[in-house]
Formats: C-alpha cells, sequence, structure tokens
C-alpha cells in the first residue's frame, strides 16, 4: 500500500499502487479540498531485496549438496560418454590415451562446474539448489550479482574459503551477517525468497 499524504492538511490514506497510474497526476484531498500533484513512487527492488532475511549456514550447506549431487552426476554421464566416444575413435585404451583422457575428462569436470556455479548465480543469482530451497544471491546493496562478481564469487572466493580448512564456509554460521569469506570477498549475501 502507499501513504498517500496531503501536504496542504496532513490528511493520509493507504492507497492501492494497482489504482494508482503512473506519472503525476492531479489530486484532490477529501478533507481539505485542495488540489495537489502526486507522482506514484517507483519500486526499488534492491532495498526490497536487502530487508529479506539471510540464510543461514544449514540451509546454504543444503542446497549445496544438491548443486554437488547435480554437477557431479553430470560430470559423470557426460565424462563417462566422452570416454566411451574416444575410446570406440581410437580403437582401445593405450597408456598415453588413457592420460590424455583423463585429463581432458578432468578439464571438462572443471569447466562444466564453473559454468554451471557462475553461470547461474550471474544470470539470476540462483543455482538449482538454491532455487529448490528458496535462496539467492544479491548483492550486499540488493543488486544482481551479473558475471563479473559470480566469478569472483564463485572460483577466487570459493577456493579461498576452502583453501584455509573451510573455515571460509563455517564463517557464515557465527558472523553477523551470516556472510562466508566468498561473500564478503565478493560483498554478496545470500537472502530467503
Amino acid at each position: 500500500m502507499l501513504d498517500l499524504s496531503c501536504p496542504h492538511c496532513g490528511f493520509s490514506r493507504p492507497v492501492d499502487p494497482a489504482r494508482v497510474p503512473d506519472g503525476a497526476v492531479r489530486v484532490t484531498c477529501p478533507q481539505c479540498r485542495q488540489a495537489f500533484s502526486y507522482r506514484k513512487p517507483e519500486f526499488d527492488f534492491a532495498a526490497a531485496e536487502t530487508t529479506r532475511p539471510r540464510a543461514g549456514f544449514w540451509i546454504r550447506a543444503v542446497a549445496a549438496t544438491i548443486d554437488c549431487l547435480i554437477v557431479f552426476v553430470t560430470q559423470l554421464l557426460l565424462g563417462g560418454a566422452l570416454g566411451v566416444a574416444v575410446t570406440l575413435i581410437t580403437g582401445g585404451p593405450d597408456a598415453w590415451m588413457t592420460a590424455v583422457l583423463q585429463t581432458g575428462t578432468s578439464l571438462f569436470g572443471l569447466t562444466l562446474g564453473t559454468l554451471y556455479y557462475v553461470g547461474l548465480t550471474g544470470y539470476c543469482g540462483q543455482t538449482l539448489g538454491k532455487l529448490a530451497l528458496g535462496l539467492k544471491v544479491v548483492r550486499t546493496d540488493g543488486g544482481p550479482v551479473g558475471y563479473s562478481r559470480a566469478a569472483l564469487r564463485e572460483t577466487l572466493g570459493k577456493f579461498l574459503s576452502a583453501f584455509l580448512f573451510g573455515v571460509g564456509f563455517l564463517m557464515i554460521a557465527w558472523s553477523r551477517n551470516k556472510e562466508g569469506l566468498h561473500d564478503k570477498i565478493a560483498g554478496t549475501c545470500v537472502v530467503r525468497l
């Protein structure tokens, strides 16, 4: 509801925003009968995102587990199909081809995982695990994450969080704003929708 107030007498009444047209309109106060101009305020989506409750450690851990399972199964299926295709093309495994296949499959898996996390987080702020649990990654000012910030968060930020024996992830449990090291590095937070 919008709070429509008369600048002349101070009379105020809540009004449904759907009933107020966009742009400036002429309004007459029902109490003092004075006319005044009123412009419907634009909805601030960024401010609305920052008022949402932050997601805690355990729900984020469940979302991360769902994402890991999705990426693992996808890597297993596509990596296996790649291995079978290479074996059929080359006529059978030998030591050199096995090493090349393992390296190629590892690089493929790394690329697929990076595209999954960075791509989805940058596009809409939600991986499939976060989407399933009603979570979203936003900037700390409430704006959308974007691809460059998602890349920083999901690659360097999460690498450092894991490199420090997982302490960067555990920070979510005890920090006041429920932010991990990767969130602090990228200037993001995870909110409940």
